[in-house]
């Protein structure tokens, strides 16, 4: 439905294909909304070649009728444009018309379409008698007749199939002073064939040029009989600058560059020879809804193609995660929750052979001494782990060693209404621990090795103990099932568990969290689904290392490797390399609305936190970059960068 709601403003219906074989018309059928003070008037117009039409004439049936009569057998297809026009009132909505016709008989025509012989007989040609096997030698219209017609057959039995999409001047365009018209539209696509000289498209090889962008190979030439065309679009229509082309066989779009009409045989008009170039769209030339979708439908501009990589190469020349300021209002990376990691960044250059890694460092070893297991780093990212995705995390670290001494276990006791509660008391001191930290039981005798989280510890003469609770009920209840005496039994010893707290975003059970255990033991808590890992080697205290840890649920595997700095070259020695099969439960992973690293006796530098693998052959140059080249690829950039102190100065008015 359209609706014309403007005095002197009107709507112009037109059907793109002709009506045939028209004997009379019967009836005007028209559907229209009026409003109760709506004065319309209707008008149409007329063609018989579909490119020149008449001036308006009232709508009738009588006046329809004339001119049908007037053209009598002279016409089979007639144009019929429609104008409905508000002369007065509020509006009208328009929704469709039509005309009921009786068609007459068809007449036959010695070439193949009926519009053919009449175009041929406004242009002043005369059908010579039938052809006979005499041959005069100065009878050329007959030769010439011939020649056309075998160009005709041959563009319409070899040409390729193709959608045209001619380009119509807009008349509100004209510019007499220029003698031109500023604007085109696109009308429908007609289907035609066109000549391919000796059947060669171009290569289908894009070349790339820095000026132009993609191209094909160009000049791309292709041939259209003269009279095969107009008989399409009409008498004296032609291929011209900026028509479109869709070939089907290729599936790709031209757009005509230029022109020419080839005179062969007593220099005759007989094809147009068109130049192609790649399309492209062009501000001054209009479309409708149905162009529109075609375009869409069958072509890739180049942000479709390219548009991802561009965005990473911005990303990668910006690199905001480290070229920004480092400061609380201006730091990409870090949330300034606290004077932790403040206070700790100290400056040291680490340097791998000829390479310097790092400039500064975290000296979480210093926080974890003084204040105990608390949330150390804090980062401006919240992410959710999805299926089919990958994330990686790579680091330099330095661990420290936390003094403990093993001490002999007096006995075990079940204390307290929680079931995982116990007390462990001790003849002597027991091991320094603090709350939330670990505390390892064991008896080799026996193969126990359990591990229980501190709640409580005293050491007085009046009693030596340490309540802990055990990590969940299956832990205990596999311990029971496995050694039924084990709080019992004699030789039992307990120490501080070694704990490097690394990586996550685990809050109330929630998220994940990559943990290392007595420098051997990698542990992996997804959603409190807890999976271990052991290394072939120890990790040493006092070196410098590079990890990498890659959880994957794309590959469906948990993958670690460990780097240790090589002597007399900036090359790196792999220590450790774990490789296993992971199923990651109970996706999306969510956890706190922050990524952290919290304290533990280690030094850290050079976090890095991708959403992507690394493959293995750029490792060495990876983890040796002090300025990440790739940064799109990572959602954190951690160099221990410290605090701008400077203050900050506005723009001067």
């Amino acid at each position: 439905m359209t609706r014309i709601d403007s005095s002197e403003r009107y709507i112009v219906v037109r059907n793109m294909e002709p009506f045939r074989m028209i004997g009379t018309v019967v009836a005007i059928n028209e559907s229209i909304v009026l409003s109760t003070n709506a004065v319309v008037s209707r008008w149409f117009r007329y063609s018989i070649n579909g490119a020149d039409y008449s001036h308006w004439i009232e709508l009738d049936l009588t006046n329809l009728n004339e001119v049908i009569t007037d053209y009598g057998d002279l016409i089979n297809d007639l144009w019929i444009d429609f104008k409905i026009e508000l002369e007065s009132g509020d509006y009208f909505n328009f929704n469709s018309l039509t005309i009921d016709v009786e068609t007459k008989e068809r007449t036959a025509f010695s070439i193949p379409f009926a519009i053919y012989n009449k175009l041929e007989e406004t242009s002043r040609y005369h059908p010579n008698e039938p052809y006979t096997s005499n041959f005069h030698i100065y009878a050329q219209d007959k030769t010439l007749d011939l020649h056309k017609r075998l160009s005709y057959l041959m563009n319409e039995i070899f040409g390729f199939n193709c959608l045209y999409f001619k380009g119509d001047p807009e008349f509100e365009s004209r510019d007499a002073l220029n003698l031109e018209y500023g604007l085109l539209s696109y009308r429908d696509p007609v289907d035609m064939n066109i000549i391919v000289p000796d059947n060669e498209f171009p290569s289908n090889d894009l070349s790339f040029s820095p000026i132009e962008g993609i191209s094909f190979e160009q000049p791309f030439e292709i041939h259209v009989d003269k009279r095969y065309f107009e008989q399409v679009f009409g008498v004296n229509q032609k291929p011209q600058k900026d028509d479109a082309i869709l070939f089907d066989i290729t599936d790709r779009f031209y757009q005509v560059l230029d022109s020419e009409i080839v005179r062969s045989f007593m220099n005759q008009p007989v094809y147009y020879k068109v130049s192609l170039v790649k399309f492209e769209k062009k501000s001054y030339i209009g479309t409708n809804e149905n162009v529109d979708q075609i375009f869409d439908d069958n072509m890739n501009n180049v942000m479709e193609v390219l548009g991802h990589e561009i965005l990473e190469q911005e990303l990668d020349v910006t690199n905001q995660k480290q070229f920004s300021i480092k400061q609380d209002r201006w730091d990409y990376v870090r949330l300034y929750h606290s004077d932790f990691f403040r206070t700790s960044i100290e400056s040291y250059d680490l340097i791998n052979y000829d390479i310097t890694v790092s400039h500064y460092i975290y000296n979480i070893w210093n926080t974890y001494k003084h204040d105990g297991i608390t949330p150390f780093i804090i980062y401006k990212f919240n992410d959710i782990f999805r299926e089919g995705q990958t994330r990686t995390l790579t680091h330099w670290i330095n661990l420290k060693e936390d003094s403990s001494k093993t001490k002999t276990v007096k006995s075990v006791e079940h204390t307290g209404t929680d079931p995982l509660e116990y007390t462990i008391r001790f003849s002597t001191t027991p091991p320094v621990v603090k709350r939330g930290e670990f505390l390892k039981i064991f008896n080799i005798d026996y193969n126990l090795d359990v591990r229980a989280i501190v709640l409580e510890t005293k050491n007085e003469e009046t009693g030596r103990w340490i309540k802990v609770v055990f990590e969940s009920q299956d832990v205990l209840d596999d311990l029971n099932d496995t050694i039924p005496t084990w709080s019992s039994i004699t030789g039992t010893q307990a120490r501080k568990l070694e704990k490097h707290f690394l990586f996550g975003n685990m809050i109330d059970g929630a998220g994940f969290m990559l943990n290392l255990y007595d420098r051997q033991i990698i542990e992996l808590n997804i959603n409190g689904t807890i999976t271990n890992y052991t290394l072939d080697y120890q990790l040493p205290y006092n070196r410098w290392m590079a990890n990498i840890y890659t959880l994957s649920d794309e590959f469906k595997s948990f993958i670690f490797y460990n780097y240790e700095i090589k002597d007399g070259t900036n090359n790196l020695d792999l220590i450790n390399y774990l490789r296993e099969d992971l199923e990651i439960p109970n996706l999306p992973v969510t956890g706190w609305d922050h990524m952290y690293v919290q304290s533990s006796p280690m030094q850290m530098t050079n976090l890095r936190w991708l959403n992507t693998t690394i493959p293995e052959e750029k490792h060495k140059i990876f983890l040796n970059q002090i300025l990440v080249s790739d940064s799109s690829k990572c959602m954190i950039i951690d160099n221990a960068d410290p605090e701008n102190i400077m203050p900050y100065i506005g723009v001067a008015k």
